[in-house]
């Protein structure tokens, strides 16, 4: 009698270069804020903050899932982190001002919490200090909806996501320059408009047979050319005047095509170098990754760390007290003692990373852990399919 095997369930394979490709990122934007005025610093805010955007496209398939399903789950691994770590900040710096004596730290002592939850919604993060980079996540969802809707409108159609996304773009730049001003920051359409771009240029990106055949060679001799390739026309475009973006004040280099060309040559060289990466021996290649896979945790918490540290620095006696009223290190601070800060942000961002992802709840309401967002999403779409197919058990 012959026994029937269950089948076999491939499991789902994870692209490693992708986790050090956002490892790569996220120190980029570390040293961006840490940096200082420099060549170097400049180069990496041509592109650093697309790249984000880029990765999440190239990552995607927009095809799948439905319109309701992907806002479920990226409302759980975006929104419900935005709200819960901005009220649980605000709180806590509530909670201190009402020491006797206190001098708060993280800046505006004077706006109570009814006042700074009010601002955070109606004019940004700014108001959450150090909190900064997490004017990130209201964008990325943002974002990532309009590239959803744009992808299913078209029908998969790459080349028509790709008109209809420049133009989306091309209203972003307009509204720019007629200072438009935003009636709720959570729907900043001159952040949100523009973001969505970059989400396309790397879903075109990760959509195309060549780039994937291209990505997934064994020969190194390809990637390394490509990698330098890339790496020259991101130079060039920053020597030829594409200075600075700054995707959080809406500040972006002129002229415009330069920008685009930045953001993919840019995100482009680090696609090449994440690729080789990988190649390395697994002990040291999976550093890399697991600095990627805490990058979510980095960028939120980075600012602290930063301030922190510089709390440290002015009570030793290193620097005044007035000096660190930013959260970036003062001005005049030595290129040793940056290098310490990067260092030390990212490690404390990966020590989050470490700490909650095991604490249940928590790791899901600081957006560590996919699982319930997944979890909705696929309960979201099972609904959906039972909606359209009333009376069939077998539809989903």
């Amino acid at each position: 009698m012959e026994t029937e095997l269950a089948p076999v369930i491939a499991p789902k394979p994870r692209f490693d270069y992708l986790d050090i490709f956002k490892c790569l990122a996220i120190i980029l934007m570390v040293v961006g804020h840490c940096g200082g005025s420099t060549w170097f610093v400049t180069y990496i805010y041509s592109f650093h903050m697309a790249a984000f955007f880029f990765v999440l496209g190239f990552m995607t398939d927009f095809k799948k899932g439905s319109t309701l399903s992907c806002v479920v789950k990226q409302f759980m691994r975006l929104m419900v982190p935005f709200f819960f770590i901005s009220i649980v900040f605000l709180s806590v710096k509530a909670l201190l001002q009402l020491i006797p004596g206190y001098v708060t730290p993280f800046g505006y002592a004077d706006v109570d919490f009814g006042t700074s939850l009010k601002l955070l919604f109606e004019r940004g993060d700014v108001y959450s200090q150090p909190l900064g980079a997490i004017w990130f996540l209201p964008c990325l969802f943002f974002a990532s909806i309009i590239m959803k809707l744009l992808v299913k409108a078209c029908d998969g159609k790459r080349w028509l996501v790709f008109v209809l996304s420049s133009f989306v773009a091309i209203l972003g730049f307009y509204l720019i320059s007629i200072n438009y001003q935003d009636f709720l920051w959570l729907l900043r359409p001159t952040q949100v408009l523009i973001a969505q771009y970059f989400i396309c240029l790397g879903y075109l990106v990760g959509q195309s047979p060549i780039v994937r055949r291209f990505i997934n060679k064994e020969h190194p001799f390809i990637v390394t050319g490509c990698l330098a390739f890339f790496l020259t026309i991101s130079i060039l475009i920053v020597a030829l005047g594409h200075f600075h973006m700054n995707m959080s004040d809406n500040y972006y280099g002129k002229p415009t095509w330069y920008m685009v060309i930045a953001t993919l040559s840019g995100s482009m060289m680090l696609l090449c170098l994440s690729v080789l990466l990988a190649k390395l021996p697994k002990g040291i290649s999976i550093v890399f990754q697991h600095v990627g896979k805490a990058s979510f945790a980095i960028m939120i918490f980075h600012f602290l760390a930063i301030k922190l540290f510089g709390l440290f620095l002015s009570g030793v006696g290193y620097f005044d007290y007035a000096a660190i009223a930013s959260v970036v290190p003062p001005d005049g601070t030595s290129g040793i003692l940056r290098f310490v800060y990067i260092v030390l942000a990212v490690a404390f961002g990966v020590g989050c990373y470490d700490a909650l992802r095991h604490i249940p709840v928590v790791n899901c309401l600081v957006g560590l852990n996919p699982k319930w967002g997944n979890y909705l999403g696929k309960k979201t779409e099972e609904g959906l399919i039972k909606l359209a197919n009333p009376g069939n058990d077998d539809a989903v």
